[in-house]
Formats: structure tokens, sequence, C-alpha cells
């Protein structure tokens, strides 16, 4: 069985959930509140994916999932979100499911994490 390091060890718990200079960067405060609304909506339908797959032992669906939202996560910089799916992937890929679903509880609470900062974020 592969270990996995929980990624509070990697980044430390004290971590905003996303970089919100990198997204504001691009295009200022309204476009990186457009932009983590439409991110967190899409981290959760990635979360849904990846606990059915789960639950149908569909290891490639899911690393499927975990890709995807590791890459949507690495343009927010939600660097907590990309190490769970990162671990998620690698689970998948060995076809070693009996981690997924702590890291899926761990990675939901991290995407409700990301909620509060964006509904907190300019008043939306």
């Amino acid at each position: 069985m592969t270990e996995y390091k929980q990624p509070r060890e990697e980044l430390g718990a004290a971590d905003e959930p996303v970089d919100l200079r990198q997204i504001e960067a691009l295009g200022g405060p309204d476009f990186a509140a457009e932009v983590l609304q439409v991110f967190y909506a899409e981290a959760n339908a990635e979360l849904r994916t990846m606990r059915e797959a789960g639950a149908q032992d569909d290891a490639s669906r899911l690393a499927q999932a975990a890709h995807a939202l590791k890459g949507s996560s690495g343009a927010v910089g939600a660097r907590r979100l990309v190490a769970f799916c990162r671990q998620l992937e690698s689970a998948a890929q060995a076809h070693d499911l009996t981690p997924v679903p702590g890291l899926l509880d761990e990675l939901e609470a991290e995407i409700e994490r990301v909620g509060v900062f964006v509904a907190g974020y300019r008043g939306y």
C-alpha cells in the first residue's frame, strides 16, 4: 500500500485557500471574483464525479477528475487542493483506492474552505 502525505504537512495550515494576487494580476478584483465563483462551482462538480467514481471503483474516471481539478486548482493557486488532487490521481493510477474516501473528505473540506473565502471576497 502506498503511503500518502497530508497536504497540511507540505504547506502549513495557515495558507490561504487560493492565491488571490495570482488571479487579480490577470484582470483585477471583479475578474478574480468571477473566476473564483466559477472555480468553486467546478470544484464541487469534480468532487461529485470523484465520489461517484470511487463508489464505482472506477479508477480511470477518478484519475481523470482529479487531474482536471488539479489543473484548475493550480490556475487559481489553490495549492492544498493541488496536493490532494495529486494524491488522489496517484492512488487511482496505482489502482489503490484504499485512501480515496479519506482524501475525498479532506478535499471536500478544503473546497468548502475555498467557498467561505469566495463568499467573503468583495462581498460576493
